[in-house]
């Protein structure tokens, strides 16, 4: 494989597919190394000098995206967070343009089937009469739609 090839993959897989990061940081890191070495004797300093700042650059980008990765806890508090400021209806229409129109498509339908799971979790509210004011119209609009959405299959493709 190419060092070309393996630049352009790994840039691919940090576009789309975060949960691919490590795979990509492994293949950088190994696969990178030895072709660096015959690039230097095959063509000559310069090529192989560019190919290593440009991989350098890659692996600390890969490094900062598998470091930055959340738990669901955590995943869990920012959107907690982001959605405490009341009334902030532009920052909240960049929230859904981002998920609808930027997120590539697999995983714009995993991050729609997690939004389910919580709908889900959120009617059993209303059965064990957890709620109050605060959330009731929350608690009510997910067990009113329960049955659609227990009908529903969202495949990872």
């Amino acid at each position: 494989m190419s060092i070309e090839k393996i630049v352009q993959d790994t840039y691919r897989l940090m576009e789309g597919c975060i949960s691919s990061l490590e795979c990509a940081h492994r293949i950088v890191s190994q696969e990178c190394d030895q072709e660096l070495v015959d690039k230097l004797e095959t063509d000559g300093e310069s090529d192989a000098v560019y190919y290593s700042k440009k991989l350098a650059d890659l692996r600390k980008r890969l490094s900062a995206e598998v470091i930055r990765r959340k738990t669901g806890e955590e995943a869990g508090r920012e959107i907690e967070n982001f959605v405490n400021i009341m009334s902030n209806v532009e920052e909240n229409k960049k929230f859904v343009d981002y998920i609808v129109y930027n997120t590539h498509r697999t995983l714009n339908q995993s991050l729609i089937g997690l939004f389910v799971e919580v709908m889900k979790e959120e009617a059993k509210q209303y059965d064990t009469q957890r709620y109050d004011a605060r959330n009731e119209a929350a608690v009510k609009f997910c067990k009113r739609i329960l049955p659609i959405i227990e009908e529903t299959y969202f495949p990872l493709i």
